[in-house]
């Protein structure tokens, strides 16, 4: 699977919002590295707004990215595996994923905010 074709094929909003995540999760990663002074609550505070946003896109499916996603699924076969007739390339899957980041990236939020 090209990473790079993949995100081609996302509609719009949701192709931003991955990007944004892979940004967020790198830039995080720095700052911990770094040792910046709480660079945690910075990393986990970004990460579950770039994850909350990212989710919110999939269950509301703006823009049809529920089943744009699905849909690359089924096209770029990811590890070599043809998910074309799994229900993981159905857009409820896609959607049900969206669910989860929601819950993951508010409870992310929620730790960077109430953390140490």
């Amino acid at each position: 699977m090209n990473i790079f074709r993949f995100l081609s094929r996302l509609p719009q909003p949701l192709k931003a919002l991955y990007i944004l995540f892979i940004v967020v999760f790198i830039a995080g990663i720095t700052l911990v590295l770094l040792r910046v002074p709480d660079a945690s609550l910075w990393m986990s505070g970004g990460i579950g707004a770039a994850g909350l946003l990212l989710g919110l896109c999939l269950v509301v499916n703006v823009n049809k990215a529920a089943e744009g996603l699905a849909a690359a699924i089924a096209r770029e076969k990811p590890m070599g595996i043809d998910f074309s007739t799994s229900f993981m390339a159905q857009p409820a899957f896609a959607r049900f994923f969206g669910l989860m980041f929601v819950l993951v990236g508010a409870g992310f939020i929620s730790s960077s905010v109430i953390g140490p």
